[in-house]
């Protein structure tokens, strides 16, 4: 919800500040509609956007999207991003944060019980469902390397 709050009060100090015309602005998720961004999406459904004089379009992630890319070349103006956009930052990409959360990850691999998994070290030869975006994907790969498995020990699937 900090995220949420944040960008609420940024909303609202920029309304202040502009005339009162309805302004346009977007916003890209990281992911796909789901719990972590209800924030936004409530306060859009609540009509709190438009009291501070703004029409939010919330645009939720597609295969191929990357967040950063969306905001440097005007596709949104806003994005959710992961804290691996440091990596773009620190290759010069023309990027400002709003706020930095700090949290941890919430990537997890999952399997059902009837495969047997246990340990990261069983994934090894596997087919693993995830985007690809390995600088997305930071936490799950350092995990998986930590325990000896390379990038050449698994198959990605992309998310069906």
């Amino acid at each position: 919800m900090n995220i949420f709050k944040t960008f609420f009060l940024f909303l609202i100090i920029t309304a202040t500040l502009s005339s009162s015309e309805i302004k346009n602005i977007s916003l890209q998720l990281q992911w796909k509609y789901q719990f972590q961004f209800a924030g936004f999406i409530i306060a859009k459904e609540k009509g709190f956007y438009k009291e501070a004089g703004f029409d939010v379009d919330i645009k939720e992630w597609q295969n191929g999207i990357n967040m950063v890319d969306e905001v440097i070349n005007c596709k949104s103006d806003y994005a959710v991003s992961r804290s691996t956009s440091m990596i773009d930052i620190s290759k010069g990409k023309g990027i400002l944060y709003l706020a930095a959360i700090f949290q941890s990850s919430p990537l997890i691999l999952l399997t059902d019980k009837s495969s047997g998994i246990t340990t990261v070290k069983e994934f090894k030869e596997k087919k693993i469902m995830s985007t690809g975006d390995f600088n997305a994907d930071t936490s799950i790969l350092s995990m998986m390397f930590s325990q000896g498995i390379n990038l050449k020990d698994f198959e990605v699937l992309k998310p069906s």
